[in-house]
């Protein structure tokens, strides 16, 4: 991929998965976050065990 591509991509996951994290919190749907962070990546062609490590991650530093 070029660099554009990449950014592309980048831009992508930080503002989907705000909007996710928004909206996890105000319909209170529990672990919304990290299911749909693994669904999200997944889509990118992260492995599913890959994408939830890096979604855990994520969700462990915000708290």
């Amino acid at each position: 991929m070029d660099a554009r591509a990449c950014a592309g991509r980048d831009l992508f996951l930080l503002v989907f998965l705000g909007f996710l994290g928004i909206l996890a919190h105000f319909a209170r749907i529990v672990a919304a976050f990290t299911i749909l962070a693994v669904f999200a990546l997944g889509l990118l062609g992260v492995p599913e065990d890959q994408a939830m490590a890096m979604a855990l991650i994520v969700q462990g530093r915000a708290c």
